[in-house]
């Protein structure tokens, strides 16, 4: 994970980009880097007792918090953020689309965050991906709103 978290920051046609939100995208590759591999682990592997259902959900949404607090300030990249056809040829729909994604994503994951504590596995299952559905339902036709009234957007035509 972390070697293809670096391939991608070599082949984005957009690295200046990147560059310039190395910090940010540093963060959100960090926390999902923790949350995926090694939280959990680490603590079963030094002899904790550890409720891994919960644990897992409780640190997926610790990253979701981590994400969207970030998020509005990644830039446009090809392999990072909300990449819709429509976030990708207008500057503007990729800044509103991901100040929109960042407060939707940390409200998911204090939502998720608090199912870690509140609900059992099928009911956390629920909350994180019927968040996810949410969430994307509502990005996906704003990021092409927002791009339709953008005097400066790039016209998606067909091949």
């Amino acid at each position: 994970m972390a070697a293809l978290l670096w391939v991608v920051t070599r082949i984005d046609p957009r690295c200046g980009h990147l560059a310039r939100s190395a910090r940010t995208y540093n963060a959100i590759w960090i926390s999902v880097l923790v949350t995926v591999s090694h939280a959990v682990a680490v603590l079963a592997a030094t002899g904790r007792h550890v409720a891994v259902g919960p644990a897992v959900t409780a640190a997926v949404g610790v990253m979701l918090l981590v994400i969207g607090n970030y998020l509005p300030k990644l830039r446009s990249s090809w392999f990072t953020g909300v990449r819709t056809p429509w976030t990708l040829s207008s500057e503007l729909s990729w800044h509103r689309t991901h100040r929109l994604a960042g407060r939707l994503l940390a409200a998911l994951g204090l939502l998720v965050l608090a199912s870690a504590f509140l609900l059992g596995g099928d009911g956390q299952t629920a909350v994180l991906v019927g968040g996810l559905a949410v969430v994307l339902a509502v990005l996906v036709p704003y990021s092409w709103w927002v791009w339709r009234s953008d005097p400066g957007r790039q016209t998606i035509g067909r091949a």
